[in-house]
C-alpha cells in the first residue's frame, strides 16, 4: 500500500516539474529569487581577471555600482515606464586596483525580459577589454 502511495505521488511530481522546466522557471538564480522592476545587470569577469590577474572589476549602471571578481552583478535604476524589447541601458565596466579604476569600458546593453520576469542582460569583460553581449 505504502509504495502505491509512493508511486502515485511521484506520477503527480513528474508533470509539475516538466511544466516548470518548460516555462523556464526552475533555473537557479532569477527564478529562486524576488523579482525586481530595476534591470539586473551581470558581468562575467573571469576571461579579464584571466589575463589581469591583479585586478577586480567594477560595473556601474547609472551610478549603482558592484565590485567583484567572477560573475558582478549590479541592478540599473528604476524605470518610469515599463520595459519593452529593444530597450537598452549603458554599462560601465572598469578594471581596478584596490579601489582605483585603472581603465574603463562602456557599452549600450539589450535589455530582454529573462525568465520569469527580470529584465536584464548579462554581459562578459574579456581580456582585451571587449564587451559581449549573451544571446547578442
Amino acid at each position: 500500500m505504502s509504495w502505491h502511495r509512493g508511486t502515485s505521488r511521484a506520477a503527480l511530481a513528474v508533470p509539475v516539474l516538466l511544466a516548470l522546466a518548460l516555462t523556464g522557471c526552475i533555473r537557479i538564480g532569477t527564478c529562486g529569487q524576488a523579482i525586481t522592476p530595476t534591470p539586473e545587470i551581470s558581468v562575467g569577469v573571469k576571461p579579464w581577471i584571466a589575463a589581469h590577474p591583479d585586478t577586480n572589476v567594477r560595473v556601474c549602471v547609472e551610478g549603482n555600482c558592484t565590485d567583484g571578481y567572477n560573475v558582478v552583478t549590479t541592478y540599473g535604476p528604476m524605470p518610469t515606464t515599463p520595459f519593452h524589447d529593444g530597450d537598452s541601458i549603458e554599462v560601465t565596466v572598469e578594471p581596478i586596483q584596490g579601489s582605483t579604476a585603472i581603465e574603463s569600458f562602456t557599452t549600450r546593453a539589450r535589455l530582454v525580459d529573462g525568465q520569469c520576469g527580470q529584465w536584464g542582460a548579462r554581459l562578459t569583460l574579456h581580456g582585451d577589454g571587449t564587451i559581449t553581449q549573451e544571446g547578442g
